[in-house]
């Protein structure tokens, strides 16, 4: 490491000691303000679904070939998606990634034995993406009705809140609440009225990550009456019964499942015959 960036990380230390962890108790209040605490209960069994998808190729410079895989399971381990692919046209991996994803969301989500479907990540890469959003289109009323929800681990998304903050609202709702439940919802228009998304940081269990809760809002009338916080509650009963550690086993399954490792990768190199090819990061060695 540079002299000037071990400097940099020392001073960055110092002010994030006081800007990231100490707080002010105004910040500190509107977080803890937002937060409405809720114990999930499971009121009745559910066949959950989750979807992940994985993507990597060999780090042999010049080399454009990858793979790539997507699950979607149950937590018996069923799999109600499976497909995997060798992309060898230098197509860009995480959109073909992106791609299997909407695939699976339009198989999986009119099957009628399927509650719900949990899909790792962010519906914003999805309704920014021509292509992924018209993918979708065909499953749009499962998406209102909320059979298809977005889940993430992490998120860079900020609000006024952590406007002139260094860290997201997810790093802030990890570090200032300790209960199960959610922040106060909020509605995103960027896509129109007839695509307003909504968001919300869930706890299912006590200490649990904070997880990112996205939905499309529905246009039922009765169901904007009872209020978005009551449907985020209500989807959180769904999940919390095949949850591990306040995250969903299907979800977990599908990322193990789906998972293209290095070594799955150096395995692939020797079967490819590249393995003894220059690495792209070995003239930096």
């Amino acid at each position: 490491m540079h002299p000037e960036m071990r400097k940099a990380i020392h001073v960055a230390a110092d002010d994030m000691e006081e800007s990231a962890v100490k707080l002010s108790s105004n910040t500190s209040l509107a977080y803890t303000k937002s937060w409405i605490e809720y114990n999930p209960i499971q009121k009745q069994s559910f066949e959950i679904v989750g979807v992940d998808s994985s993507f990597n190729k060999p780090k042999v410079a010049g080399f454009m070939i990858g793979a790539v895989s997507c699950i979607a399971t149950n937590v018996e381990a069923f799999e109600y998606f499976c497909k995997h692919k060798i992309i060898e046209n230098g197509d860009d991996l995480s959109e073909v990634s992106r791609n299997f994803e909407a695939n699976s969301i339009c198989k999986v989500a009119p099957m009628k034995d399927v509650d719900l479907l949990i899909v790792d990540g962010s519906i914003f890469s999805f309704l920014t993406n021509a292509q992924l959003s018209e993918t979708i289109a065909s499953v749009l009323q499962e998406l209102k009705n909320h059979k298809v929800v977005f889940l993430s681990k992490t998120s860079n998304a900020k609000s006024v809140k952590s406007k002139n903050l260094p860290c997201s609202d997810l790093f802030y709702y990890n570090q200032l609440t300790q209960t199960s439940g959610f922040s106060i919802p909020t509605r995103d228009a960027s896509f129109g009225k007839n695509k307003k998304i909504v968001s919300s940081y869930i706890r299912l269990e006590p200490h649990a990550p904070v997880l990112k809760l996205e939905y499309l809002a529905s246009n039922d009338v009765e169901e904007q009456k009872n209020q978005d916080d009551i449907e985020t509650a209500r989807l959180m009963d769904m999940m919390i019964g095949t949850s591990i550690d306040g995250y969903p086993l299907s979800l977990s399954y599908a990322h193990y499942d789906c998972k293209i490792s290095s070594e799955d990768m150096e395995e692939a190199e020797g079967l490819w015959g590249v393995s003894h090819m220059i690495s792209s990061r070995e003239p930096l060695q």
